[in-house]
């Protein structure tokens, strides 16, 4: 019976040590350490574990802006764009230069139509950063969806004059130029996209619609047939 006991104590003891040592573990993370955890529950899907991670960085250190700035991704992710506006303002309020949580934060207003605070966001990150292209990108999408074409070709332009492989900002300003019925400078666009991303099949159909257009009836075959060929799919 004596030994019994003495390993029921000596499991309880041992028990006893484990839990302290977790806990002090637990109690030893870092603020970087919870977002990295977090980062990679993002990774996994795991938004909600994703959260829990970042929630206690944020404990750990309420200054530390890679936290919220983390968290609004997944909020964004999770579509709960009002908290994920609040992480990133609150980002921002931490560090006043912070040129992505600006882009990303007008992303998310231009997702809830709040378009002009979203333009002054997308501004303000140019305005820090003159070289960011994703924010005359963003600024593009956002005046195309406005319907301002000829400034949706600017800020395009602007996007491929600093990053000269955006197929995105190409395929995008070719769509635009196919709205200004100017289409073979849009067909030029197209081009220049299938050359960055040749299995693109969209951009070889809108290719063939402009030469549709432009009756160019064996150029716009060649493009359906590209269309077919990729993913017949597609549409």
């Amino acid at each position: 019976m004596r030994n019994e006991i003495g390993e029921k104590v000596r499991f309880i003891l041992v028990l006893f040590v484990s839990i302290l040592i977790n806990y002090s573990f637990a109690f030893a993370q870092t603020a970087e350490e919870y977002v990295e955890r977090g980062i990679e529950k993002y990774e996994q899907q795991d938004f909600a574990g994703s959260i829990l991670e970042f929630s206690s960085a944020i404990k750990r250190d309420s200054n530390y802006k890679w936290a919220y700035y983390n968290r609004a991704i997944t909020k964004e992710s999770l579509k709960d764009y009002s908290g994920a506006i609040q992480d990133y303002s609150k980002a921002i309020e931490i560090d006043t230069n912070y040129v992505t949580a600006y882009n990303n934060r007008g992303y998310v207003r231009y997702n809830l139509k709040e378009y002009q605070a979203a333009i002054s966001d997308y501004n303000k990150a140019i305005e820090l950063n003159p070289k960011y292209s994703l924010a005359y990108f963003n600024l593009g999408i956002l005046k195309e969806n406005l319907r301002d074409y000829e400034g949706a070709i600017k800020e395009y332009s602007k996007a491929i004059e600093i990053d000269t492989n955006d197929t995105w900002a190409y395929y995008n300003r070719g769509y635009v130029k196919y709205q200004l019925k100017q289409y073979k400078e849009a067909i030029i666009d197209y081009n220049k996209a299938i050359e960055l991303n040749p299995k693109y099949s969209k951009t070889y159909f809108n290719l063939a619609h402009a030469k549709q257009t432009l009756k160019d009836y064996n150029g716009a075959i060649e493009g359906y047939n590209m269309v077919i060929e990729i993913d017949s799919n597609d549409f």
